[in-house]
């Protein structure tokens, strides 16, 4: 049940999208949201690393405030690879994907090691003398890294929306929303969304099997 609350803040993605475009921070719909939820990460890690809960549920709690920030930051990223790839539209994309999810790979591969290293131990009577917390100072800094970041991106990533910041709120939430109806109209989307929420609901992940196991 646990792992269900930490996986919610992944599912309403297309909504952070249409927040990020509809409420603009200081002009900007990415680069200062990648700096807050980069500090909301590293904040929530730090008081999972420093301080003690009676519960699980208030752990729980700030591992989903945790996995919020990634999954918002997710989706300024993949709006970014989208502009940078219509630099190349012949390639650009299938390699942007490529070297985003080989990084990927190897974060979680140094993340599984690390994290496996800290945990892993037990005294002479057997007791484990593994330490979780480390693992959070860890996340505590990359967290506010990547944060910090934020504030270095390319302005020029961000050229395509200055039309859009520069609307009222209202007309630039119409405008937002009348583009996702469109892109839902495509047959290659709805199909894809129609597919993935089919698959999602019937056939366990593999996170499923390696959970079990």
């Amino acid at each position: 049940m646990l792992l269900s609350y930490l996986s919610l803040p992944w599912t309403p993605k297309l909504l952070y999208g249409i927040i990020t475009d509809c409420f603009p921070i200081c002009g900007s719909g990415k680069r200062s949201y990648v700096f807050i939820m980069g500090m909301l990460q590293a904040t929530a890690c730090f008081c999972m690393a420093f301080f003690v809960f009676p519960t699980a549920g208030y752990v729980c709690g700030l591992a989903c405030i945790n996995s919020l920030g990634g999954a918002f930051m997710d989706v300024v990223v993949d709006g970014m690879m989208v502009i940078n790839s219509r630099q190349d539209p012949t390639s650009g994309s299938e390699e942007l994907q490529a070297y985003s999810w080989a990084f990927y790979g190897l974060g979680g591969m140094m993340g599984c090691l690390i994290s496996g290293y800290f945990l892993t131990g037990e005294d002479a009577n057997g007791t484990p003398t593994g330490n979780p917390y480390i693992c959070f100072y860890i996340m505590v800094f990359f967290s506010a890294a990547v944060g910090i970041s934020g504030l270095f991106i390319d302005k020029s990533l961000e050229d395509n929306q200055q039309d859009m910041v520069q609307m009222k709120f209202l007309q630039r939430s119409k405008f937002v929303l009348s583009e996702v109806g469109q892109g839902l109209k495509l047959k290659e989307l709805y199909s894809s969304l129609m597919y993935q929420t089919i698959l999602g609901a019937i056939i366990p992940s593999f996170g499923a099997y390696v959970y079990y196991y």
